[in-house]
């Protein structure tokens, strides 16, 4: 499994283009990835407010959900917080809003934004889904917050959400 670990955008963008022709898929467009690079300082700031409000409204792991949260190599579960909520907060700027919308899936059912998680009501109690949320958490612990952000949609913007190595390994993970 191929982990990105690059945190410039150069670099990170050389990565994904490499994916993109090893894989037969067409490369991004580069006014995608210009509008990333004028956006994504708005969107790190949005995600960094998302999980100050999940972290604070959050419930803690209980021991079993702390396993897990180390089973995907998580290093601090006990920082780790689950909110349930059916639906997700939305960026009050309307241009972030449209570009999110269109690199993710249609209808997600979870968030995670660093320590904070979010669950819609539907699955809540669902094991497979959190292990995919807490290998996030693990990643953007490893990666740092920016880092990760940073890399994460770099490669939501060259090789989409599906092809994501962020995502892949959070796949990887659902079924331990």
């Amino acid at each position: 499994m191929r982990t990105l670990r690059w945190n410039t955008l150069g670099g990170a963008l050389v990565v994904a283009a490499l994916t993109c022709v090893q894989s037969g898929r067409t490369a991004p467009e580069s006014s995608n990835i210009e509008r990333l690079q004028q956006l994504e300082p708005g969107i790190v700031a949005f995600v960094a407010r998302c999980d100050d409000d999940v972290v604070k409204r959050g419930r803690g792991l209980t021991d079993a959900e702390a396993a897990l949260a180390r089973e995907v190599g998580v290093a601090h579960p006990e920082r780790v917080r689950i909110l349930v909520a059916p639906d997700f907060p939305e960026p009050d700027d309307p241009q972030l809003a449209q570009f999110l919308d269109r690199l993710g899936p249609a209808h997600p059912v979870a968030e995670t934004t660093g320590y904070g998680i979010q669950l819609t009501l539907r699955v809540a109690t669902s094991r497979r889904i959190l292990l995919h949320e807490l290998t996030h958490v693990g990643q953007i612990e490893r990666l740092g917050a920016e880092g990760f952000w940073h890399a994460y949609l770099v490669e939501l913007v060259t090789v989409g959400y599906w092809h994501s190595t962020f995502e892949e390994e959070a796949r990887d993970n659902e079924h331990r």
